[in-house]
């Protein structure tokens, strides 16, 4: 049987050969696709929210994967809910693990956790679980505002000598660095989130092919309780990048077709 990027030693034409360096095309079709959200001390106070006891995780919808040079539609009235007409969009740099079939990480890719904002304050205003509840099941709704078309830009997998507690992260927007941050200041690291999510699926182990979005370091463009630092909000025409230590991807920001 023929090798995949997934194996622990992947063989290509029979003979094992090195990964480290070699890029290969991102799992844009996972079994099991999550988030982590407030991941990072700072990045709870900038939002005014409580840090979480426990990994706090939703789910990614598969239509929001979208390719390295993807572009990013901007969505319209018709798009939301909720009472929100004019989207205020926001990029979260962050690191994807990716697992293999043993259940652990076998590799990296860079992630862009897009985030409308608007729509997140009327969740949390209405009061609605934001985030995947111990229950899961038919009771649980993706958070639009989290998983339109495009807002989960995901990059090439990388596999070699890294570091998951050294993972430096950079937000470029027009070619200006907007955020940057590091994987050492997580509160749960992807080993800790690993064990969790799997439980969550009532699951022994995350099957091969799983991505997990670890979430993004302070700094994020929305910050209502600190207006001084607040960036404007992603429009037609604007590039983003997210650059990790070994690798980056790249999405450009399009207006909606008529």
């Amino acid at each position: 049987m023929a090798g995949t990027l997934l194996d622990p030693e992947p063989k290509l034409d029979g003979r094992v050969r090195a990964l480290e360096g070699l890029v290969a095309l991102p799992p844009l079709d996972p079994p099991i696709a999550v988030a982590v959200g407030l991941n990072y001390p700072e990045h709870g106070a900038e939002t005014g929210s409580a840090l979480p006891s426990e990994p706090w995780v939703f789910r990614v919808a598969p239509a929001a994967l979208l390719g390295d040079q993807g572009k990013l539609v901007v969505p319209t009235a018709e798009d939301m809910a909720l009472g929100v007409t004019e989207a205020w969009l926001d990029p979260e740099p962050e690191p994807v693990a990716v697992i293999g079939r043993d259940g652990e990480v076998i590799g990296w890719a860079p992630g862009n956790d897009v985030s409308e904002r608007m729509g997140i304050d009327a969740f949390n205003n209405r009061g609605t679980p934001f985030n995947l509840p111990r229950s899961f099941g038919k009771d649980y709704e993706y958070p639009w505002c989290k998983n339109l078309p495009g807002f989960k830009p995901l990059g090439s997998v990388f596999r070699g000598d890294i570091d998951p507690h050294n993972i430096d992260i950079e937000m470029i927007v027009n070619e200006v660095t907007v955020q940057t941050g590091n994987t050492r200041g997580m509160i749960f690291p992807v080993e800790e989130l690993i064990p969790h999510i799997a439980k969550l699926f009532k699951l022994e182990r995350l099957p091969a092919g799983t991505v997990i979005f670890c979430g993004t370091p302070p700094g994020v463009g929305y910050q209502p309780l600190h207006p001084e630092r607040q960036r404007p909000p992603l429009k037609a025409g604007d590039t983003m990048t997210v650059r990790l230590s070994f690798g980056s991807v790249t999405t450009h920001v399009v207006a909606k077709s008529k």
